[in-house]
């Protein structure tokens, strides 16, 4: 289970990754993985990623 502080930055990055570009989120998501590994984890599983970066899954399995 997620915690209201976690989930907080966790949403925010969604926002972020979300604002992106597709082709720019690939990318973004490697850096916040080195910089956040954990935080890094979770929005990954939260965006399922085509090739080309698009956002192709949802929310449904998210553990939080």
């Amino acid at each position: 289970m997620i915690n209201q502080e976690d989930w907080q930055a966790l949403s925010a990055l969604l926002d972020q990754a979300l604002a992106l570009d597709p082709a720019q989120r690939p990318a973004w998501l490697a850096e916040l993985s080195q910089r956040e590994p954990a935080l890094g984890a979770q929005v990954a599983r939260m965006l399922v990623l085509s090739p080309e970066g698009e956002v192709t899954g949802h929310l449904g399995g998210a553990d939080f």
